[in-house]
């Protein structure tokens, strides 16, 4: 009865012990129970068990447990809920299918039912192992060979600095091969193990999940022809040179395989045919095989073999399209026989060749004279075996993927590469979509759901030309269905259009013009001198008629080196322009582009952000001429209305020559007005008037408009006599886009005006802020050679810290409403750092000479700002305790930790308790504490700042010099000085952006991207399908997928190692800032909160004036009254000053539950509170939770969830508006250890005074 209750009637709350069965309703009995088994084995010595929930069975490995639960007799049917009866197939959900390629991928997606499915992962897989077994077989059957994964749609939970997540997340399997003839059963199996697996561990970025609930389970499939060694091959020409060390066996079957390990492990010597067969015959069966196929073996079957034959391991290469070197496998851990495979394929038939040895492979490769040692995970070189074992050690993190590094004395600069940015763009386009909102109501499992569908209604396209002015248009276009095809015909047409009148003028300059010239001695691109008349050249604007010279170049001929008038080409490629469009008009136009009959042969390119979601997309229509998609919100953040408040008169010039009236043009300079959801069915765009107030309500805002705002619709909608809604919406899109066009047009102007570069030829502003910097300084940044030292760089990259110091703080002044003039007065005050990266920027950063230095070179006195040669150091430290009460606030040298269960204090674990919750198996996070420091890479600079404050080096381990400089200094003061001038407000944003742009780029990494291919073919398809590179596919129609390929390699060619010292410099100036202010506060001063270039304290003053007088030497007072007696314009805007964020409005209170969520209550009756709480948006932080709200998460463990809306696509090219709830503040921080009171806070590792 008691198991049959606990199967049948459980609360799907409950968690289940894996060893017996018992369940629990909350985490912490849960914990409790589970540390029982772990002591009760400790004590008896026995390993753990897996009992199956059904019957009690118990097994000693999971996998076991798995097999058995699948058909164990007395689990529970699959459909059946609660304890009702029901019969078998009762309440079963369907397959439904996405089929692309005739059936070459699919994708099989099945609801999860069931209390006990949806709640936990593995029931849920179990429950439907079947079901996916017979789907996987019919698929085999057909396709007679397939490569499947498993995909598990579920809810999580996580932890973050910004509040409790909660998101849909997919758990994956790995990719499984099922050949023709194969069940299947066995790779099903690893495949649902590794999605528990996945569930168990789920981690994305570094911080961990928990999983909620459990939605859909699906299954892609995908024609595999199995890369599997057949019969023999020749090598190819390039590598039959004794040099690079091959044998390749002369097998006459299909096993070349089992001979190349032969060979190895046998090798002939001395060597006389060593590819003959005969020389291995009598080893023929030494090898243990098991159920696996000796014949065409194959790549994935790799791992299996090491189990059955432990003393092996593998490293597998192959030979890409370039004819480098890559690795394809290579086992984790190196066996006592280590056997490297060389993989070669020709046509459909493929082959393992012998490496001798990995090092002399690679060798013949390089032209070196010195020995060289090989990595055999990325292939890097080393000149020693102990630097690659140390290298090793690290790099088989990263998987089996080879990293490029730059050539030797190159360089990061402005070079050939970006000589045809300086060209510029004659046209340009601009578009926007307006939808209408049909109504759905579909579960996306949990607390998601879809509320609205984005059907595309109509569109406005302009063309400007490279002034600014209006060229085409505005063109407008609005219907019920095939919009989006629409545009597409229309892009073309205005492509074709514009190729066809552009205009080729042929030089003509002035008399000053050929002066200039005369007088010109160096190349205005690469800024080489001229070494003879002949090489240089007159390089001018072709679409300009008169005096069109530009600038004097080096010309090109057959015998030239300097080809720079060359590369600076026209381009054919038109670029249309849309703001926000990677998260909105593109996803509707993107799949509507591939689709298009008329490009049904052309070639379309993504640059990818993930595999359903593009930064930018490009349309070849052959010739060099074609259509680039990018996004304007990229290169000018904010919204457009905003911006284009910043313009000056004489920018908007396309909203003039739209609208010539100049009574009636003020009208549209201000915000637009549009009800988003009122338009569900296209007839309504025939209705004669604006609908009531009521139908502007927006439910992403949760907000409506204002009468005055709907007063100003409607005398819009009379004064420009729109006969119908559509009019009026047309209109409203014409506005958006003639803004968008004058906005874009001026910062295009202002780049090419300034740096002579072309905005629209950039994906984004941070590239093209670093393109400036490097042509406006002449920059070169010497690249990084050695992978080691590259690796060795990427450990110092640690961004700013974000921490909460004590959760809650109340000032006592004779502002606040609950003043006790028997207390001493206390203030709080919020001080921010003025452009603290841009000010770092100006300082001596890295730029060449890169060396490793040994531990007897480490003097942190001869370092300083002025030196030549700066320094990284790897060291271990110790905290002195004596340190640990003035530091508590504050800690030196954060670094990356992870935060375990034990490191949690009585309070915290009460409340994960509690809640039901669970600490993240894998909790990294940026943590400054008490505890020792090993091997902690650290800037010089930053860590002479961390001695002198108290730290202790125990050991140094090695060193990294470099020369530096000021390099990026000229670049940063020239846009001060530009900023200082500006006209407009617009020009002081855009200079204001460059700069904080270009910090952005310096921190640049390669390691993350993917690489889509857009597949519209069977054949294509079966070609990547089979390559090891591939990862995955998404489905956008019966004739497009898009494919997800692993990089082969990787070229590190970034420039790391600035960003990362403009992050460890800007920690000094956060360090010297903390001290300075709580030096000058006094010892009683608290810091509430710290953010990056942020600081809260809580102070004992008489007055706030009192206070400024004291840290004055920090203070720059521009943006006080001009009547406050310290108001001070001499440091407006100078970099690394501080100032007051609140200088007017006396702050009462403050509430802190974790980093970047928190809240301040202001003294006045009617101020409005400040309210953070980053990953809730805006609105829903500013009508759903109060300042109370904090206060009562913090001292009564009270969690508030937020109701909201969003709009975002559903990864398959489609844009709906969603409805969820999250949960927005709770009760947890695990960057401090939390004391008792639940309001103070300490460092981990604390040794200091007892706190309560």
């Amino acid at each position: 009865m008691k198991r049959h209750v606990r199967s049948k009637h459980r609360d799907p709350r409950r968690r289940v012990c894996e060893e017996c069965a018992d369940s629990f309703r909350t985490l912490g009995a849960y914990l409790v129970h589970r540390r029982q088994h772990v002591q009760e084995r400790e004590r008896n010595g026995t390993a753990q068990c897996f009992r199956c929930p059904h019957c009690r069975a118990s097994f000693n490995a999971r996998l076991a447990r798995t097999a058995h639960m699948s058909h164990c007799g007395r689990r529970r049917r699959v459909g059946q809920t609660g304890g009702g009866g029901g019969e078998e197939g009762d309440n079963v959900p369907e397959w439904e299918a996405e089929i692309a390629l005739d059936g070459a991928a699919t994708t099989h997606r099945l609801a999860v039912v069931g209390e006990e499915e949806s709640k936990d992962l593995s029931i849920a897989l179990i429950a439907n192992k079947e079901r996916m077994l017979q789907k996987l077989q019919e698929q085999n059957n057909e396709l007679k060979g397939l490569k499947f994964w498993l995909t598990v749609r579920a809810g999580a939970t996580r932890e973050t600095a910004e509040g409790i997540q909660t998101e849909e997340k997919y758990l994956r399997s790995q990719n499984h091969i099922v050949l023709a003839g194969e069940t299947g059963e066995r790779q099903m199996e690893k495949a649902i193990l590794q999605t528990v697996e996945s569930g168990d561990n789920l981690i994305t970025e570094g911080s961990s999940w928990q999983i909620t609930g459990v939605y859909f389970i699906e299954m892609s499939i995908v024609v595999y022809e199995p890369l599997a060694a057949s019969s023999y091959l020749p090598l190819p020409k390039a590598f039959r040179n004794s040099k690079f060390g091959i044998i390749n066996v002369k097998n006459q079957d299909s096993e070349c395989f089992r001979w190349c390990v032969l060979a190895h492990k046998h090798p002939v010597a001395p060597a006389p045919h060593a590819e003959r067969t005969a020389h291995y015959q009598a080893y023929y069966n030494e090898l243990e095989f098991g159920t696996l196929q000796s014949e065409n073996f194959k790549i994935s079957d790799i791992p299996k073999f090491e189990k059955l034959n432990p003393s092996y391991s593998f490293t597998v290469v192959t030979v890409n399209s370039s004819k480098n070197f890559c690795p394809v496998y290579s086992s984790y851990e190196e066996a006592e026989t280590h056997v490297t495979l060389l993989y070669i394929t020709k046509n459909k038939k493929s082959h393992y060749a012998l490496v001798r040895n990995l090092d002399t492979l690679l060798y013949a490769t390089t032209g070196d004279r010195n020995k060289k040692y090989f990595c055999k995970f990325c292939f890097n070189k080393f000149g020693t075996a102990e630097l690659r074992r140390e290298h090793e050690s690290r790099c088989r993190e990263n998987g089996t993927q080879r990293t490029k590094m730059p050539k030797e004395d190159s360089a990061i600069c402005f070079d050939s590469k970006l000589y045809n940015k300086t060209q510029r763009s004659e046209f340009v386009a601009y578009f926007d979509f307006e939808s209408r909102m049909v109504e759905v109501d579909e579960s996306a499992g949990g607390k998601t759901r879809k509320t609205m569908k984005h059907v595309p209604c109509c569109y406005v396209i302009i063309v400007t030309d490279y002034k600014g002015d209006l060229a085409y248009g505005p063109f407008t276009y609005a219907a019920e269905e095939g919009v989006v095809q629409h545009f597409i015909s229309k892009m073309i047409e205005i492509e074709d259009y514009l190729f066809k009148n552009r205009k080729d003028y042929p030089l003509h300059m002035s008399e000053a013009q050929y002066e200039q010239f005369d007088t010109t001695f160096a190349c205005e691109l690469c800024g080489v001198k001229f070494t003879s008349p002949a090489e240089k050249v007159m390089d001018h604007e072709h679409f300009i008629e008169w005096e069109n010279y530009r600038s004097a170049l080096h010309g090109y001929g057959p015998e030239d080196e300097k080809q720079c008038n060359a590369l600076r080409r026209r381009s054919s490629m038109l670029t249309a322009v849309c703001h926000n469009s990677m998260k909105y008009d593109s996803v509707l136009i993107w799949k509507g582009a591939v689709e298009h009959p008329a490009l049904a042969d052309t070639e379309i390119k993504v640059i990818p952000r993930t595999k359903s979601s593009y930064l930018s997309f490009s349309i070849h229509l052959g010739d060099g001429r074609g259509i680039v998609f990018i996004d304007s919100y990229r290169h000018v953040m904010g919204s457009l209305e905003a911006i284009a408040r910043t313009l000056g008169p004489n920018d908007m010039k396309v909203l003039k020559a739209c609208f010539k009236d100049d009574e009636t043009r003020p009208l549209l300079q201000r915000k637009g007005i549009y009800p988003y959801e009122y338009v569900k069915q296209y007839q309504q765009f025939q209705e004669t008037q604006l609908p009531a107030i009521e139908a502007f309500y927006s439910s992403v805002s949760d907000s409506t408009i204002s009468q005055e705002d709907w007063e100003h619709a409607n005398n819009v909608f009379r004064v420009f006599k729109c006969a119908n809604l559509q009019e009026y919406t047309l209109l409203y899109c014409i506005c958006d886009v003639a803004l968008l066009c004058d906005v874009f047009s001026s910062y295009r102007r202002m780049t090419y005006d300034t740096f002579q570069l072309e905005a629209a030829k950039f994906v984004s502003g941070a590239s093209l802020s670093w393109a400036c910097a490097l042509k406006k300084t002449r920059l070169r940044v010497e690249n990084i050679t050695d992978c080691d030292m590259f690796a060795f760089i990427e450990r110092a990259v640690r961004g700013g810290q974000a921490l909460i110091s004590t959760r809650y703080l109340k000032a006592n002044n004779e502002s606040c409403r609950d003043y006790d003039p028997s207390q001493p007065k206390s203030h709080l005050s919020v001080f921010d750092l003025t452009a603290l990266y841009t000010g770092i920027m100006r300082t001596s950063l890295p730029y060449g000479e890169y060396a490793w230095v040994d531990a007897a070179e480490y003097d942190l006195e001869k370092v300083s700002e002025e030196s030549d040669y700066g320094y990284y150091w790897e060291i271990d430290a110790e905290y002195p305790r004596e340190l640990h009460e003035a530091h508590r606030d504050y800690p030196l040298a954060p670094e990356k930790l992870h935060i375990t269960e034990d490191m949690l204090s009585p309070m915290q674990k009460r409340l994960l308790e509690t809640a039901g919750r669970e600490l993240p198996k894998k909790d990294i996070k940026l943590v400054a504490h008490f505890g020792p420091r090993k091997n902690y890479v650290c800037h010089a600079l930053l860590l002479k700042e961390y001695v002198s404050r108290g730290l202790v080096v125990t050991r140094v381990h090695r060193g990294l010099r470099y020369r530096q400089a000021p390099i990026l200094r000229p670049y940063m003061d020239y846009l001060v000085q530009q900023r200082a001038a500006a006209t407009t407000e617009f020009q002081q944003l855009y200079y204001k952006q460059q700069g904080n742009s270009c910090f952005g780029y310096s921190l640049k990494s390669n390691r993350g991207h993917i690489n889509v291919k857009i597949v519209r073919t069977r054949k294509k398809l079966k070609k990547l399908s089979k390559s090891p590179y591939f990862h995955s596919f998404v489905i956008f129609g019966s004739d497009l997928i898009a494919v997800e390929m692993k990089q082969s390699v990787i070229k590190l060619d970034y420039p790391v190692i600035v960003g990362a010292s403009i992050l460890e410099k800007s920690k000094i100036v956060a360090y010297q800032t903390y001290f300075g202010l709580k030096d000058a506060l006094g010892p009683s001063a608290r810091m509430a909160f710290h953010d990056t270039d942020s600081f809260s304290f809580l102070y004992h003053a008489e007055s706030v004036e009192e206070a400024y007088t004291k840290i004055s030497h920090l203070m720059d007072f521009s943006n006080l009254p001009p009547t406050h007696p310290m108001y001070d314009t001499s440091r407006k805007k100078v970099p690394l000053f501080l100032k007051d964020e609140y200088p007017c409005s006396p702050l009462h209170s403050f509430v802190g539950i974790r980093a970047k969520n928190y809240a301040f209550k202001y003294c006045g009756e009617d101020g409005k509170d400040v309210k953070k709480c980053k990953g809730i948006q805006k609105s829903t932080v500013k009508k759903q939770i109060e300042f109370e709200d904090y206060k009562r998460c913090i001292f009564e463990n009270y969690e508030k969830i937020v109701k909201f809306s969003y709009i975002r696509d559903d990864g398959k090219q489609n844009m709906y508006t969603w409805e969820a709830r999250k949960s927005a503040l709770f009760n947890f921080d695990s960057k401090r250890y939390l004391c008792a009171n639940g309001r103070d806070t300490v460092p981990y590792y604390y040794e200091g005074p007892a706190l309560e």
